[in-house]
């Protein structure tokens, strides 16, 4: 019977072990499964090389910040997770539980909250990675690595009467993140413009008679004397949230410069070759 044993435990060990296979994983020629069954995503967030996410605090505390993660697998699934970031500014990750399969894509908002844990309107990174693949019972690691909002700005060096705004024109970067958003994200980004500076945006907002924005079709208005068109970019991102149950829409936004700033202008001829 002892021999017996033997010979039995060494045909398993020469056979791979084959009975002790981990859930998920390819043994031989076997491929893995995407039936459905539970698997895990951790998604572990990390900032780009200007620093670690700590360098998103613009008031000192990080705890101020939030992320929101969305998980989605085509129409058949989506998940959301919503945490605040570590004080002391190491990578943050979130475990989330998964029915297998292949085609998730990971997206990523992080946005400021004030002290009661409301949205404060500062859209402060995002990231995003797609064509992942769990199988049955995995547990696969996702790192998304987030960008600081940023853009190019197409301006001319003087405007003139009855000249188009088309002139200006502004991009959010980088350019293969933001397009990535598709289906999961809508953005936008828009300069606001007004013969008068504001204050903030919301007073900029009010001022339905008089404010201005690019692109547009709007041309500068006549002018018998010289003038400054005043101008402020803002960048906003909408997390999907709407279609999510108990979960809220999310629109955050940032403007350069910001708010209560000394806001940057361009000098309005009213003709080509004019001169004082």
């Amino acid at each position: 019977m002892r021999r017996i044993f033997v010979v039995l435990l060494l045909s398993v060990l020469l056979g791979g072990c084959t009975l002790f296979k981990a859930p998920g994983t390819i043994s031989g020629d076997q491929t893995p499964s995407f039936t459905g069954a539970p698997a895990h995503i951790v998604v572990q967030l990390r900032q780009n090389k200007s620093g670690s996410l700590a360098a998103l605090s613009t008031n000192g505390d990080p705890s101020l910040h939030r992320a929101s993660v969305r998980l989605s697998l085509e129409d058949k699934y989506r998940a959301y997770r919503h945490f605040y970031l570590p004080k002391d500014g190491s990578e943050a990750a979130v475990e989330v539980e998964v029915p297998s399969g292949q085609g998730y894509e990971a997206t990523v908002v992080v946005y400021g909250v004030n002290d009661t844990g409301s949205r404060s309107g500062h859209f402060l990174g995002v990231g995003h990675q797609e064509n992942i693949s769990i199988a049955d019972g995995e547990s696969r690691l996702v790192i998304l690595e987030t960008s600081e909002p940023s853009y190019t700005l197409a301006l001319p060096e003087v405007l003139y009467s009855g000249g188009s705004f088309q002139q200006i024109a502004v991009e959010r970067q980088p350019r293969e993140a933001i397009q990535g958003f598709s289906g999961l994200f809508a953005g936008s980004s828009a300069v606001m413009m007004g013969y008068e500076p504001w204050d903030s945006p919301e007073e900029w907002e009010e001022r339905t008679d008089t404010r201005l924005w690019a692109p547009s079709s709007i041309r500068v208005r006549e002018h018998d004397a010289p003038g400054r068109l005043y101008y402020q970019v803002k960048l906003c991102i909408a997390l999907g949230f709407a279609d999510a149950p108990r979960e809220p829409s999310l629109i955050e936004c940032t403007y350069d410069p910001p708010a209560g700033s000394p806001l940057p202008s361009i000098p309005i001829h009213p003709y080509p070759g004019w001169s004082e």
